[in-house]
Formats: C-alpha cells, structure tokens, sequence
C-alpha cells in the first residue's frame, strides 16, 4: 500500500469475535502458541480460558520484563529498540502503566501518527506503519503499556493522560492512529476518558485499526470470575479478562460514540484465527463506530500489520472474503 493512511476513508470496525465460543478455530500461526478447544464442563473450559490468556498474551514467549542491558538497548527515537524487555524497563522506570515514546519529529504541517501494538506484541512491531508515516513527514510516536499486570482502566487512563501531552506540542495538527489487536481496544478507551474530561481534541483524527477485536471474546467471560486483583498478579490475565464480551472494559466499548472529527477504518485478514469477522458482533462495531471495512486475502493476525503496511489498494477488498479458520472448523472440527 502506498502509504499505511490509505486514501479511502479509515474507520475503525469491529474486529470482535462474539461468535468465538461456536467456530473456536485453532491458532496455527507460526511461533505462536496454540490450542484447540475441545467440549468441556464449567471447570475444563475456564482451564482452557486461562491457557488462551497465555496464548493471547504471548506470555511463554516474552522474556523476563526486566533485563540487563535492557534500558541500554533503548533508543527513543528507534521503535525497532522497543521490543518486549525495552518496554518493560521503560515502563518499570517510569512507574508508569503506559508512556508515550517520541520517535520521529517530523515536520510541521504535516501530520502527527501515533500507533498502539497488541497483546503479547511490543511496539517494535508496529514499524511498518510507523517507517511509513516517518517517511512521509509525521511526527511520530508509539505508546508503550504494561499488558501484563495492568488493566483497560489502567492502561486507557494512562494512554489518555499522554496523549493529552503530545498534543499540546502539536496543536492543531492532523491525527493518525493506528493500531493492531488489542490497541483498538486501547485507543477507544482513551477516547472514553477524554470526552468524558471535556479534553478531546477537535482537529481531523484518522483511526486505522488493525485486527481490532471490540466486540470482545466469549470465551474469556470465564475469567470473569477472577477478582480483577488477583488477575492482575497473573501475566497478561487482566489485559485478557478485561477483553471479555461481558466485561466492564466491553460495556465502556459499547457506550462509546465517537465524535464527527474521528473517521476510522478496520483492515481484517481472512486467515486470521483470532478475528472472526463474519460475527454479528464485529458487523454491530463497525455500524456503530461507520467503519470503512477492508479485507486482505492471506494473513494471519501476527501478520496483519506488515501486510497492511504493503498491501496495495488493489488487494484491499471492500467486500468481505471467505473467513477460512470458520471453513476450516466447518469442514473438519477436529483441525
């Protein structure tokens, strides 16, 4: 794609999976941890609910939040240095749940881009789109928050308080945000707070969310019963209960209308086996949010934001494709 800002309008849809529990696809992506859900009582599939919290979060793969030779590792003006173990140094000196880090100055008149990574996901792997705005003149920032052991509350208060920040250095300029996974989930909670404190900006924002799942999954409505406390103890729990379709976080989702001025789009893939967007809940966020909705034929969610970031118009289908992990569990249940 020519740029991550795609000319057609950007809106943000939702990319929820409500209809997660009746296709439960396996994750296949590569590196990735999987499972498959198998039928089960109550108490088996809170087991399975707390092993997806593990998968989503990537917590087998992400290193110990603090690393020496971690804060040397960090570059402030490199979103490649911020990788998980930078972030969590980051975020430990700042004692902080969420920093908002520069990166790119840009120049003046030309637009400000803010991007938000997922669960189990570092900034580092939103480049793609930020090395596109960079180029384009932006000035360019990534917000780094703690999914491990702080909640959407936490998280959004904190991205909104930043956010209010970064703005005061470029009054008046253009917006763009982008997002994978969860990150959509964050940057609509940080609009929540701030029209809620008479603080959202006017100007043009363009909201460009990738694999967003904001109609929350089914599934994780058994972490529910994990006492918000206790959830925050167990890496990336809080984080996943919070993404539950019955949950406050979820409630907070379905309240928000957003303001004229924000504009979004929603890029799925259809091999993504985390995001069914063929649910009744990912059409319900999108209508409620007027999301511009585009599909890509072949990625997996890891790796959404790299193909957003080369997809050329012409492989952007404005018309929903063929959902594969669904046909896949309707073809063989046991795959």
């Amino acid at each position: 794609m020519p740029s991550a800002q795609l000319k057609a309008p950007v809106s943000a849809s939702n990319a929820a999976v409500d209809g997660f529990i009746a296709s439960e696809p396996q994750l296949t992506t590569p590196g990735r941890p999987s499972f498959q859900s198998t039928p089960a009582s109550t108490v088996r599939r809170l087991l399975l609910s707390l092993t997806a919290v593990s998968a989503f979060s990537g917590v087998f793969g992400i290193a110990p939040a603090v690393a020496a030779g971690a804060a040397d590792a960090l570059q402030a003006t490199q979103i490649s240095s911020l990788d998980s173990k930078a972030e969590a140094k980051l975020l430990e000196d700042a004692g902080s749940c969420g920093k908002l880090v520069r990166l790119a100055p840009g120049t003046e008149g030309q637009g400000i881009h803010l991007s938000i990574h997922g669960l189990g996901a570092a900034p580092a792997d939103m480049e793609p789109l930020t090395q596109i705005a960079e180029k384009n003149g932006q000035a360019t920032a990534t917000f780094a928050y703690n999914t491990l052991h702080c909640d959407h509350r936490q998280n959004t208060q904190a991205l909104a308080s930043e956010l209010t920040g970064w703005l005061a250095e470029h009054p008046g300029e253009k917006i763009t945000v982008e997002t994978h996974s969860m990150g959509g989930r964050m940057i609509l909670g940080a609009i929540y707070h701030l029209q809620k404190a008479g603080e959202m900006p006017a100007q043009a924002i363009r909201l460009n969310m990738v694999a967003p799942p904001l109609a929350g999954f089914g599934l994780f409505n058994l972490c529910l019963a994990m006492p918000g406390p206790v959830a925050r103890l167990i890496p990336g729990a809080a984080a996943t209960r919070d993404m539950a379709s019955l949950s406050g976080a979820q409630k907070q989702l379905d309240e928000l209308q957003l303001p004229g001025n924000v504009k979004t789009t929603i890029y799925y893939g259809n091999d993504d086996g985390w995001i069914d967007y063929t649910t009744s809940g990912a059409a319900r966020m999108a209508s409620k949010l007027e999301a511009q909705v585009y599909y890509l034929a072949g990625p997996g969610h890891y790796e959404m934001v790299d193909a957003v970031a080369r997809a050329t118009p012409d492989q952007l289908s404005p018309t929903p494709l063929e959902y594969l992990p669904k046909a896949r569990v309707e073809r063989d249940p046991t795959q």
